[in-house]
């Protein structure tokens, strides 16, 4: 199973807390980020989506669209996307998120920027969330890269 290492990020401009994993590819895979960000969602546990889920949407209150909505993944919003990358973003009451699935030739990545809407009670929540973020980005990019090509 490949290791997700953790970079430096400088993340967005004025993100109050970034962060970027990656790991590396196995040759000849030609998926697009797009086909790589949905195979580490879909490839995962349902209460894994459950939790991620009711974290995004009760507990950092994020306003996500329903599933299936055009142009959303979990209810973010695909801001921009190309073979290379996908960018989604989503924000709510405490925070602004966005997510940048990137593939190279070697390597997919994950960063993760947040920006505090709310600064005190957003700070608390994410001291909570944060360590939990930490262990589910790098679980979904080890379960997009195992999934078969």
């Amino acid at each position: 199973m490949a290791f997700a290492a953790r970079r430096s990020n400088l993340g967005v401009a004025g993100s109050d807390y970034s962060d970027t994993f990656e790991v590396p590819l196995t040759p000849g895979d030609d998926r697009s980020a797009k086909e790589l960000f949905l195979a580490g969602v879909e490839s995962t546990p349902a209460w894994v989506g459950i939790v991620v889920l009711i974290a995004h949407r009760y507990v950092l209150r994020l306003r996500l669209s329903p599933i299936g909505t055009p142009d959303h993944l979990m209810g973010w919003k695909i801001v921009d996307a190309d073979h290379d990358s996908i960018r989604l973003g989503v924000a709510g009451p405490l925070i602004e998120g966005v997510l940048v699935a990137r593939r190279t030739r070697s390597a997919a990545a994950l960063e993760t920027s947040v920006t505090y809407r709310r600064p005190l009670v957003a700070r608390l929540v994410w001291a909570a969330l944060g360590p939990v973020h930490r262990r589910v980005g790098p679980y979904l990019l080890r379960r997009a890269t195992a999934s078969p090509v």
